[in-house]
């Protein structure tokens, strides 16, 4: 099993295209550098989708 943790900073409505993530797995995890890169790598390609939805949500908001 892999433990790490997904972390998005603050945003704000509006700015949602520099929205970043940055994903960190715990220290005690005996991987391969490559094997850790490319785990990140694939974490990181949520960030689209979680864009996407908060887009979505953000002009549900407008709509209003």
């Amino acid at each position: 099993m892999v433990k790490g943790n997904i972390d998005i900073p603050e945003f704000s409505f509006g700015e949602l295209d520099d929205l970043q993530m940055e994903v960190r797995l715990n220290e005690e995890q005996d991987l391969l550098q490559q094997v850790k890169l490319q785990i990140i790598q694939d974490m990181k390609q949520f960030l689209k989708p979680v864009r996407e939805k908060l887009l979505q949500f953000e002009q549900e908001l407008k709509d209003r």
